[in-house]
């Protein structure tokens, strides 16, 4: 394996996983603001943000879908 493949391949394996972490943070801190949606009797705008963190939930799986993917392909040798 080339070296340039190979460190390309390693940062993707190290992008995967901080992609999924803060994939996961930005869900945290949507829920947060729904909730305070709540509080200020705004449910159109909890229900939009309620919508984006389903996106992000979405993409999460799809991130860890590839995680998975990367660590079967046994590209690390």
């Amino acid at each position: 394996m080339s070296h340039q493949r190979e460190s390309e391949l390693e940062a993707l394996k190290v992008l995967l996983a901080h992609w999924i972490k803060h994939n996961r943070s930005h869900v945290e801190g949507y829920q947060e603001w729904i909730d305070k949606c709540g509080e200020y009797d705004l449910p159109e705008i909890a229900d939009e943000i309620v919508k984006a963190v389903e996106y992000f939930n979405k993409a999460g799986q799809c991130l860890e879908q590839a995680q998975k993917n990367y660590a079967k392909a046994n590209v690390d040798g």
